[in-house]
């Protein structure tokens, strides 16, 4: 097997480029090459990652138009590799997602208990199927409806709902506030993807069809 050709993606906001660069046939995931082309042709090179293994969410890019997890994907010849869509650009791969803690202030994504001490309780399966979210950000940029750039909203925060739903720790009424959050206006189009594989129709039944 021959070298690999791949294009990125790269600048800033209003100055973006595609540069092709040729990688070894050893780099076998997205991320692989990038640490490659990063060590060994550019070292400019901005990108995200941490874990290597699909557990930090830090290295979600555009793999051919599609939002991937850079470890998790295959590197293939002449592939093009850019930074999520409908975030705030930084430079190159990196996006700017800083409204996510602003998010989860805001919203209190985290469990809140009714006497300001953790009490914990029998917990469902179904929790820790919405525990796997690893805030990677993927479902929020390709939303259909989440189109306004730095916004995180959609799947991301109906998946977050659902698991403190589940949580018997945390006493906010999740549901009230869902549908405060306008989640009767999601139809569930199913175009948004999770690099965790959780299904966020399992979310929006939850939420919507709870009692």
């Amino acid at each position: 097997m021959g070298d690999i050709r791949i294009s990125i993606l790269r600048g800033t906001p209003g100055e973006q480029y595609w540069q092709e660069f040729t990688i070894p046939p050893t780099c076998e995931t997205v991320l692989d090459a990038l640490q490659w082309i990063y060590r060994h042709e550019d070292n400019s090179l901005a990108f995200r990652y941490d874990c290597r293994f699909k557990h930090c969410g830090l290295c979600g890019v555009t793999v051919d138009g599609r939002a991937k997890l850079a470890c998790m994907t295959r590197v293939k010849d002449g592939m093009e590799i850019g930074p999520l869509q409908n975030l705030p650009l930084v430079r190159d791969l990196v996006i700017d997602r800083s409204s996510l803690p602003r998010l989860t202030e805001q919203l209190q994504l985290y469990v809140v208990p009714e006497t300001g001490e953790t009490i914990a309780g029998k917990v469902s399966a179904d929790y820790f199927y919405f525990a796997r979210c690893n805030e990677c950000l993927i479902c929020a940029t390709v939303c259909p409806a989440g189109k306004n750039e730095g916004e995180i909203f959609g799947p991301f925060v109906w998946v977050r709902l659902a698991q403190l739903y589940l949580d018997p720790r945390d006493k906010m009424d999740r549901l009230a506030q869902a549908a405060e959050l306008g989640i009767n206006g999601c139809n569930g189009c199913g175009e948004c993807s999770c690099a965790a594989g959780i299904n966020f129709k399992k979310a929006l039944q939850l939420l919507k069809g709870a009692k």
